[in-house]
């Protein structure tokens, strides 16, 4: 992810899975999801992602999922 493009297309893509609260993307590579552990699961914003050509490396992936456990309002992708 290295424009604002890049942002856009997963803040658009994101934002429509049910129980998305929050996207926020960054041309830095980063993603902040806010979402409805009741409504979506981290693998479907994780999908989406995937689906537009961005793969999250494991180490961030990792962290993602304890950060789930811990607060489920906010994680970074």
């Amino acid at each position: 992810m290295t424009c604002r493009g890049c942002e856009k297309r997963i803040n658009n893509a994101v934002t429509k899975l049910q129980g998305i609260i929050e996207v926020k993307a960054d041309k830095e590579g980063k993603v902040t999801v806010k979402y409805d552990l009741m409504k979506v699961r981290l693998e479907n914003i994780e999908q989406e992602i995937v689906k537009l050509g961005y793969k999250p490396s494991d180490k961030l992936m990792q962290k993602m999922k304890r950060s789930m456990i811990h607060d489920s309002e906010a994680t970074e992708y």
